[in-house]
Protein backbone atom coordinates (compact mmCIF):
# COMPACT_ATOMS: atom_id res chain seq x y z
CA UNK A 1 0.00 0.00 0.00
CA UNK A 2 1.19 3.51 -0.68
CA UNK A 3 -0.03 5.03 2.57
CA UNK A 4 2.36 6.54 5.11
CA UNK A 5 1.98 5.18 8.62
CA UNK A 6 3.45 7.17 11.51
CA UNK A 7 3.78 5.59 14.96
CA UNK A 8 4.92 7.60 17.98
CA UNK A 9 6.45 6.35 21.23
CA UNK A 10 8.22 9.12 23.15
CA UNK A 11 9.41 9.19 26.74
CA UNK A 12 8.50 5.64 27.76
CA UNK A 13 8.93 2.88 25.20
CA UNK A 14 5.68 1.06 24.54
CA UNK A 15 6.49 -2.60 23.75
CA UNK A 16 3.25 -3.05 21.81
CA UNK A 17 4.60 -0.78 19.06
CA UNK A 18 6.63 -3.81 17.86
CA UNK A 19 3.39 -5.80 17.50
CA UNK A 20 1.82 -2.90 15.60
CA UNK A 21 4.76 -2.83 13.19
CA UNK A 22 4.61 -6.59 12.61
CA UNK A 23 0.89 -6.40 11.84
CA UNK A 24 1.38 -3.48 9.45
CA UNK A 25 4.10 -5.42 7.60
CA UNK A 26 1.81 -8.47 7.35
CA UNK A 27 -0.85 -6.18 5.86
CA UNK A 28 1.69 -5.14 3.19
CA UNK A 29 2.27 -1.57 4.41
CA UNK A 30 5.71 -0.37 3.31
CA UNK A 31 5.95 3.29 4.38
CA UNK A 32 6.16 2.87 8.16
CA UNK A 33 7.79 5.68 10.15
CA UNK A 34 8.43 5.59 13.90
CA UNK A 35 9.06 8.74 15.92
CA UNK A 36 10.77 7.82 19.17
CA UNK A 37 13.70 8.60 21.42
CA UNK A 38 17.06 7.64 19.91
CA UNK A 39 17.78 5.41 22.91
CA UNK A 40 14.92 3.14 21.76
CA UNK A 41 16.28 2.63 18.22
CA UNK A 42 18.01 -0.64 19.21
CA UNK A 43 14.65 -2.13 20.19
CA UNK A 44 13.33 -1.53 16.67
CA UNK A 45 16.35 -2.06 14.40
CA UNK A 46 15.43 -5.64 13.49
CA UNK A 47 12.59 -4.21 11.38
CA UNK A 48 14.31 -3.12 8.17
CA UNK A 49 10.98 -2.01 6.70
CA UNK A 50 10.65 1.02 8.96
CA UNK A 51 12.13 4.48 9.08
CA UNK A 52 13.26 5.62 12.55
CA UNK A 53 13.05 9.32 13.44
CA UNK A 54 14.72 10.73 16.55
CA UNK A 55 12.11 12.77 18.40
CA UNK A 56 14.75 15.20 19.70
CA UNK A 57 15.50 16.28 16.11
CA UNK A 58 11.94 17.48 15.52
CA UNK A 59 11.14 21.12 16.05
CA UNK A 60 7.99 20.86 18.16
CA UNK A 61 6.42 23.71 20.06
CA UNK A 62 4.13 22.72 22.91
CA UNK A 63 1.45 25.30 23.67
CA UNK A 64 -0.20 25.14 27.07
Amino acid sequence: MEKNIILISVGVFQEYIKDNIEQLIKLKFTNIHVITNKCFFDKLKKNANISLIDSSELNIIIVQ
